[in-house]
């Protein structure tokens, strides 16, 4: 932990926990849940604190232990209720897999026990939380919404930070949550707010932009200060070019294209090509089939800088590749023993980014396959539940769509970086739990929602004449 941290990290950390039990006094659960996931998400700093030993406490642990009391309070009738199906053998492999990996390496079920607990903190956590609580179409529209609505929030932070510089969490917090030098862009600077790296919040941003465009079609967009809903989208849109994360701007754009060729064509094979890619990557790797310098070429004809990044990555992804498949099933557990690589000059530590090789590298192709499956089984879901062709008779299904967008653009992300986002795992459980409702493609409809979020002056959803 920085030695300068001021004392508003841990009162950020405390205060989540009485936040969460506010939103569920004056907000529907679903809402609550939504709510508190993404004030944490946004706004809590990047820090860790060790418990005496019994909890480590982050931004990942504490969204869970925000919401663990309505879960307790309002949500043991809909747990017992809750049944699991086969697509939700990936979350729990995935969560599950470092007991494997530990035993196997001798590290003793102690450390295996203690992965999973936190792995389960941190990606189970959020996944059950959509299972439970987006599960209708006004909760999948709330979902759509929430993302949009914290991208508007963050906007004004990111103008800030564009232009002054990324300071805001070191001026809250006491100190910068990574590497300042990554954040220059010329004149200008790529906004970090109060997350991890710079390129999470391009993410969120591409994120943003693929929902707030999914309800714009579909007429079931927000307006904001009383503008239309396409005044939203152009607005995100700005602040997401304006921040300069190449890569996030390259997969949103990608993303955003598919989609919207998707909706013109009346075709799937876009959107297939899109969850494909994470695979073909993946398998070329581990093949080692030579594609590593074509892609560095072929971004190199964009920026000779961003190759540079690229090549680096891709040289070290190849050395841990070696590495891991020394121990192919189940890796070779914590410790960084994923990461010390043992030469002819002696250990080496190895940075590596890549989620996929993290993981291959500390659980094997087991927990690899896991990853792969929990990141492309909810988006496979969502082409085969909400094709173009029922978007015209069901506008919903265009917007609960962008979703599954969202998350074929984050499983390509997540070839270069490792950065867990809890409302994309939150998304995720919610689309994993459409297989086990009816096969028709047409969700049901609850009571109509309460106006407690949508019926205030700055946000509220605007009628199809309004934004089409």
């Amino acid at each position: 932990m920085p030695d300068s941290v001021s004392i508003f990290a841990p009162l950020a950390m405390a205060g989540i926990l009485p936040l969460g039990l506010m939103f569920d006094r004056i907000l529907e659960r679903h809402r609550a849940v939504l709510a508190t996931v993404l004030v944490a998400f946004l706004f809590l700093p990047s820090v860790e604190y060790d418990l005496s030993g019994l909890l480590k406490l982050n931004r990942n642990t504490a969204i869970f232990l925000a919401v663990l009391p309505g879960l307790l309070w309002r949500d043991l009738g809909t747990l017992k209720n809750l049944r699991p199906t086969l697509f939700d053998a990936p979350v729990l492999m995935w969560c599950f897999v470092p007991i494997l990996s530990s035993y196997v390496n001798g590290l003793g079920l102690y450390d295996g026990l203690s992965a999973t607990f936190y792995r389960s903190l941190a990606w189970g956590g959020p996944y059950l939380l959509g299972r439970l609580h987006i599960r209708s179409k006004e909760q999948f529209l709330d979902l759509a919404r929430a993302i949009v609505l914290g991208a508007i929030v963050y906007l004004p932070l990111c103008v800030w930070e564009i232009r002054m510089s990324p300071d805001l969490h070191q001026r809250l917090y006491g100190f910068f949550q990574h590497d300042f030098i990554q954040t220059i862009r010329g004149s200008f600077y790529r906004p970090t707010v109060f997350l991890q790296h710079g390129l999470m919040v391009g993410m969120w941003l591409a994120a943003a932009l693929l929902s707030a465009w999914a309800l714009f079609r579909s007429g079931m967009g927000m307006r904001v200060f009383g503008f239309p809903a396409s005044w939203t989208v152009v607005v995100i849109g700005m602040v997401f070019l304006a921040a300069q994360s190449f890569g996030a701007v390259l997969l949103g754009t990608l993303a955003l294209t598919v989609f919207i060729w998707c909706e013109k064509k009346m075709t799937l094979w876009p959107w297939y090509l899109l969850m494909a890619i994470p695979l073909f990557w993946v398998g070329f790797r581990l093949m080692d089939v030579p594609i590593a310098q074509p892609a560095v070429n072929a971004i190199q004809s964009i920026s000779e800088e961003r190759a540079h990044s690229l090549e680096f990555r891709l040289r070290a992804e190849e050395t841990i590749i070696d590495h891991s498949l020394q121990q192919p099933w189940l890796g070779w557990g914590s410790w960084g023993r994923n990461m010390t690589v043992t030469s002819d000059l002696g250990r080496t530590e190895v940075v590596i980014d890549g989620m996929w090789v993290i993981a291959l590298s500390q659980n094997g192709l087991l927990g690899l396959l896991a990853l792969l499956a929990l990141q492309l089984l909810p988006v496979w879901i969502t082409v085969r539940r909400f094709s173009p062709n029922t978007w015209a008779a069901h506008p919903e299904h265009q917007a609960i769509a962008g979703l599954g967008c969202i998350l074929a653009a984050a499983a390509i992300d997540n070839l270069m970086n490792a950065m867990t986002n809890p409302v994309f795992l939150l998304t995720t459980g919610a689309l994993i739990g459409l297989k086990g409702k009816r096969s028709n493609g047409v969700l049901e409809s609850h009571a109509p929602p309460s106006p407690t979020w949508e019926s205030t002056r700055i946000l509220s959803p605007t009628s199809t004449q309004d934004t089409q």
